[in-house]
């Protein structure tokens, strides 16, 4: 199921929404009797704890059963909207059944992994949305931190363009579906009907060389263009160009968090994060407010390979986390294609190390697209562009340096002077000093036409 806020205009095809009631005399009427609920049920005169789990399989707790009927009273008695808002929930979605699906997102894996064997047996969950939790699984459910279920309401009333979208949803993407451990809660925020469109995950390193990044750039920008959306990780170097060269062409791109969808990490992407969210999509299955911590960024590498038909990997060393993508990749049985570089770098051995075990070698964007699950699609784009960078693209492995800082400009290949003079953008003197003072510290080194960076 999708909870979304929408405006009367909303044609996405997601839940339907209903108006909220003007009505101040039925706020009263139901206030009144949502008192008298809770103080039967909390008195012991009506036994509603029986009747709901005889009914439904979910007995609840007196707290859990004020929780609940403070949270209904409060959609009802909140301050109303200005005319054409509307609210959160669907017509047919109470709050909680929102309640039992984080709480299912937040259950260890064990439990969560019965919960999908036993959907999968269910006959009737191809064609059901609402959640049905078996009551020896319900009673397992971890009780969310005092707060959480405030802050998910509040993030998904904050903006038009925030939504949920559940595992048992129609609009959950498939592929995503049959990985390994899928979240059974996404948190989106932005365009989600990007979800549909044909992807491919780009991923690499975060201190990725100048070389790396033109080279990731003239690669991903035709493939923008030709209709494929970039998923990557929102993080700095490789990924963060991946999704700049998207919405420079007005294509469609993703970006996966491994933090809540409310945090922004690093913090130097804040103007991406916003165009992100304005032109693109942003995905976390973390709860808003979940800061960044180390552990949870590995966990997101599935979520990017299963948004994708494909894995791009652009520059990684041996022990890159992009190698822990391509593994995922390769469990997924996804398509992997890794961009090569010379021998002298670190940083592009992990791609070599793919290359070697089956990875496509990719030189130039027709060589994705030519191999691409879904060509017949992308080729409809502007092939054009494809096809001038395959001409003239191979230069950016060598000469695509371009930080004004001296060693940023030095590659692992030679550079000549004269390269290092435009590049850098300083005077004669100034390169010369700086260039013998970098050669005494080891950082480079001068071969015949120029100079080469020392590997370190």
């Amino acid at each position: 199921m999708v909870w979304r806020k929408a405006s009367s205009t909303d044609s996405t095809g997601f839940a339907t929404v209903r108006k909220r009631s003007s009505g101040y005399f039925k706020m009263v009427i139901v206030a009144i009797l949502i008192f008298y609920l809770v103080y039967l049920y909390r008195s012991g005169i009506f036994n509603f704890n029986g009747i709901l789990a005889e009914k439904t399989g979910f007995p609840l707790s007196q707290t859990g059963f004020s929780q609940i009927s403070c949270r209904l009273l409060a959609g009802f008695t909140r301050p109303l909207k200005p005319q054409g808002r509307f609210m959160v929930y669907a017509e047919t979605i109470q709050p909680d059944e929102l309640m039992q699906w984080l709480q299912l997102h937040c259950a260890s894996a064990v439990l969560q992994r019965e919960w999908r064997a036993q959907n999968e047996r269910d006959e009737q969950a191809q064609t059901r949305e609402k959640l049905r939790i078996p009551h020896s699984l319900a009673i397992q459910l971890p009780e969310l931190a005092a707060g959480h279920f405030e802050t998910v309401i509040r993030w998904l009333d904050d903006n038009d363009r925030h939504s949920i979208l559940t595992f048992l949803c129609p609009e959950y993407p498939t592929a995503l579906r049959a990985i390994h451990a899928p979240p059974l809660v996404l948190f989106l925020s932005g365009d989600s009907g990007i979800l549909a469109h044909p992807s491919l995950g780009v991923v690499g390193s975060r201190h990725a060389t100048p070389a790396g990044l033109a080279v990731a750039e003239e690669l991903c920008r035709p493939l923008a263009r030709a209709g494929v959306c970039l998923v990557s990780g929102m993080a700095m170097g490789i990924d963060a160009v991946a999704h700049r060269s998207a919405l420079d062409v007005a294509g469609a791109s993703i970006g996966v968090l491994g933090c809540g969808i409310d945090r922004i990490y690093p913090a130097r992407n804040r103007p991406l994060y916003y165009q992100m969210r304005e032109k693109g999509l942003l995905v976390s299955e973390y709860l808003p407010g979940t800061p960044p911590r180390i552990e949870q960024f590995p966990r997101r590498n599935r979520i990017i390979t299963g948004l994708s038909q494909g894995l791009l990997v652009v520059e990684a060393g041996l022990h890159s986390g992009s190698l822990q993508s391509a593994q995922h990749a390769i469990d997924q049985n996804r398509n992997i294609y890794a961009v090569p570089g010379s021998l002298m770098n670190p940083m592009v051995q992990g791609c070599h190390r793919l290359i070697q075990q089956g990875a496509q070698l990719v030189t130039c964007a027709e060589d994705v697209l030519a191999d691409y699950p879904a060509q017949g699609c992308l080729l409809q784009g502007n092939h054009g562009e494809v096809e001038n960078f395959c001409e003239n693209g191979g230069k950016f492995l060598e000469t695509g340096l371009a930080n004004p800082h001296l060693l940023a400009n030095v590659d692992f290949e030679t550079t000549s002077f004269e390269v290092l003079l435009e590049r850098s953008e300083l005077g004669v003197s100034e390169v010369v000093n700086q260039l013998i003072s970098l050669e005494l510290g080891g950082w480079i080194k001068q071969v015949p036409g120029g100079y080469v960076r020392v590997r370190r």
